[in-house]
């Protein structure tokens, strides 16, 4: 029998079946009045809140080495909870809930007539919400870490671990490494390698964490007890356009899990 007739003849069994996609996490997304809550289907009383965004950097849309962002932007959230969109004018932010967590996808258009710099950068703030609505069992300065040379580093203070990479960038800017905002965010002598900032909670049952696959650098324990990581979207040309991937992952385990599902993440970013 020819080959081509033996394939016809396997039973339908034998055939290739199409592979299901995988099931998305366990979490929602929900509207939050400064940005979009995330919150585990799982595990009660975790939520964090992705507040977009506080802080501009190194004459992002206004001038200066720090200038104040805005949450004023439209969001709206769909009704399954699996996906929101955070716009504005020069600013999209979509978020999608999938099989690792919650994809971000972030696409910024500079309106000036110059180039954003090398250095431009937006600092969104993810946090475990206000006093008022804290999810304490993440609402603490113990088990923060950040990707440094060595792997995971613990985040000890309030200190910006900058980006290794723009070391001589910002070198630039001040040899001393001190700029404007250096008085809440003192420069680390220790530089993050990667764009990764997450926490365990207090009894180390549950974690929750941010990345970027561009940044500028990661910076905690302000006094919303939340995670700074600035997502870098400079240079930039007037009137153009560049989207950066990022991802929140938030789910009953450790920073180990977390670490491993980040590397999964990079091969294809």
């Amino acid at each position: 029998m020819r080959p081509w007739l033996v394939a016809l003849a396997l039973p339908a069994a034998c055939a290739e079946q199409p592979t299901a996609p995988p099931a998305p996490a366990p979490l929602v997304l929900a509207e939050w009045e400064r940005g979009i809550a995330v919150r585990s289907l799982e595990v009660p009383d975790m939520d964090m809140f992705l507040w977009f965004y506080e802080w501009n950097l190194f004459d992002a849309f206004d001038p200066g080495q720090s200038s104040a962002g805005t949450y004023e932007l439209e969001r709206s959230v769909a009704p399954d909870g699996r996906s929101a969109r955070i716009q504005s004018e020069n600013l999209v932010l979509e978020l999608a809930v999938d099989a690792e967590g919650v994809a971000l996808e972030l696409s910024v258009t500079n309106p000036l007539e110059q180039p954003f710099g090398e250095l431009a950068a937006l600092v969104p703030c993810f946090n475990p919400g206000p006093t008022e609505r804290r999810t304490h069992a993440l609402a603490h300065y113990d088990a923060t870490y950040y990707v440094g040379r060595t792997g995971l580093e613990r985040a000890a203070g309030r200190e910006m671990h900058f980006n290794a990479a723009l070391r001589e960038a910002l070198r630039a800017v001040s040899p001393e490494l001190e700029f404007d905002f250096s008085s809440k965010w003192p420069t680390s002598d220790h530089d993050a390698a990667a764009g990764l900032l997450l926490r365990e909670s207090r009894d180390g049952s549950f974690v929750t964490g941010i990345a970027w696959e561009d940044f500028i650098g990661a910076q905690a324990h302000n006094p919303w007890q939340c995670l700074h990581l600035g997502v870098r979207v400079g240079p930039l040309a007037p009137g153009a356009t560049r989207t950066i991937r990022g991802r929140i992952w938030h789910f009953a385990g450790g920073r180990e899990e977390l670490l491993q599902r980040w590397q999964r993440v990079q091969e294809r970013w």
